[in-house]
Formats: C-alpha cells, sequence, structure tokens
C-alpha cells in the first residue's frame, strides 16, 4: 500500500482542515503508511504530510492536558483551523524542496545540529538559541532574524531555515502583506542581502506557484523598488500553467513597464 503522489496526500490533509473526512479514519489510513519501509516512500515531504496526518485525531485525556492519545475525544490538540495553517506552512516546505532538495536536506540538518547543540540560554520564554536574534514578523509564528552572520526564518525561540541566495522561499509570505509595511520594516534592519529585498521575493513569488504569483504581480502593479525581472513577467505571461486571471495580469503590467533607461 502506498499513496498514488503527495497531491493525493495532501487532498487527505485539505479534507480534514475543512471538516469533510473524519478525523480518525485519515489517521488510521495515514498510519499504515507511516510504519512501512521508508524507501517506499522516497519523496520526504509525503512522509512529513503522513507522520502530521497520523497524529491529526490525537486528543486530550486528561482535564488537565497533559495526557493525550489516538480517538474520538472531546477535545483535539490541534484545531481545523490548525490543520489548515499547517497545511499551508508544508506546501511552502513543498515549494523549497522542489526547489533545491540537497539544500533542503542540508538545512534540515542543520536544524537538528542546531536544536543538539549546547549552546543555548534561558530567556523567560524557554530555551532559546544564544546566537538568534528574530527582528521581523514574517507571518503568524515566524519571524526573520540573524544567525551568526546568517539570516533564517524560525520561532522567536529558534531558528528553523536559513534564506537561501535565490530561493527566499521562507519570505513569501511577505507578499501577503502590503508593499509599503514591509518596505518601511526591511528598511529598519542593516545589512540585509539583495535576496531579502522586495524586488527578489516579488520576482521568486513569480515563479514559486499561481498564488504567489498573484500576490508577486499586486506588488509590482504597486512599484516594487528595483525590480527588473520582466523577463519572468513574459514567461508567467506566456505559461500555460497559470489561471487566466494570473496570465492577463502578468500582460498588462508588461504593456504598462517603465522604459528602458538607455
Amino acid at each position: 500500500m502506498e499513496p498514488r503522489s503527495r497531491e493525493d496526500v495532501a487532498s487527505r490533509w485539505l479534507a480534514v482542515a475543512r471538516g469533510e473526512v473524519d478525523r480518525v479514519a485519515v489517521s488510521r489510513w495515514a498510519e499504515a503508511l507511516v510504519f512501512m519501509r521508508f524507501a517506499a516512500l522516497s519523496d520526504p515531504l509525503a512522509m512529513q504530510a503522513l507522520q502530521y496526518l497520523d497524529g491529526f485525531d490525537l486528543a486530550y485525556r486528561s482535564q488537565d492536558h497533559r495526557l493525550v492519545g489516538h480517538g474520538r475525544p472531546q477535545v483535539h490538540v490541534r484545531s481545523l483551523d490548525q490543520g489548515a495553517q499547517e497545511l499551508s506552512a508544508w506546501r511552502l516546505r513543498c515549494v523549497a524542496y522542489d526547489a533545491d532538495p540537497a539544500g533542503w536536506v542540508r538545512d534540515r540538518d542543520a536544524r537538528q545540529s542546531l536544536r543538539r547543540a549546547v549552546n543555548r540560554t534561558t530567556r523567560g520564554e524557554g530555551t532559546v538559541h544564544a546566537e538568534w536574534h528574530p527582528l521581523m514578523v514574517v507571518e503568524r509564528d515566524a519571524w526573520l532574524g540573524t544567525l551568526g552572520e546568517q539570516w533564517w526564518v524560525g520561532t522567536r525561540v529558534e531558528p528553523h531555515r536559513r534564506v537561501d541566495e535565490g530561493l527566499p522561499v521562507a519570505l513569501l509570505p511577505l507578499l501577503e502583506r502590503p508593499l509599503q509595511e514591509v518596505e518601511a520594516q526591511l528598511g529598519e534592519l542593516s545589512g540585509l542581502p539583495s535576496s531579502i529585498q522586495p524586488a527578489a521575493i516579488a520576482a521568486f513569488g513569480l515563479t514559486a506557484s499561481d498564488y504567489w504569483a498573484a500576490c508577486a504581480l499586486a506588488w509590482i502593479r504597486q512599484g516594487v523598488p528595483g525590480f527588473d525581472r520582466w523577463d519572468l513577467l513574459e514567461t508567467l505571461a506566456r505559461s500555460g500553467t497559470g489561471t487566466q486571471s494570473t496570465r492577463h495580469a502578468a500582460w498588462k503590467l508588461l504593456k504598462n513597464r517603465p522604459p528602458t533607461p538607455s
């Protein structure tokens, strides 16, 4: 037994998050696959999704919430809204993995090493990496900050993923916010590389998915400083994979692009 594809697992996850299928049934389906030999599931992102679905029926078994277990409860550990949010986060990880599988694995191993590192200190919020400095909110529970001399995205207490040059996957959620707001907040940070500038984030959004491309187009309409990747708009406009509305929006921006300085 094996899921047909990553999309098959994601479709079940979405159905659970929408309340369209029973948690317990999907958890039992996922459990059988989680305990297969890993070679039968070569996609690590599919395995991540299965592990999540396996635990989505976990429920509190005691009033103090210290005891949890599988099955039908009074209160589930995760709400349906949390399930939908975590599905969105998983899809971002899929984009990151598909863009650079080897880099994704390196970053995963780096995160595991950081968790084992002894270079930690205790702050009021719990155990925190001493070298991790969260500086700007990217989205709920996700911060842009520095780890040593590198830029990472993580929680308030630990870094999770390094921001790669040319592949700022972890920063895509910034496209959902007003451009001027993001510009102002990034402008308060010193030492930002070009990969963490609005122009680079918008350019990568055009190539990530139809949703992120639409968000990037909204930024470009507002006037992204230094944006010059009109070739990506032309590729998007000519693409047969995006929605018609996204392709038309790209064509409209191309027609109204500022003249190239002579």
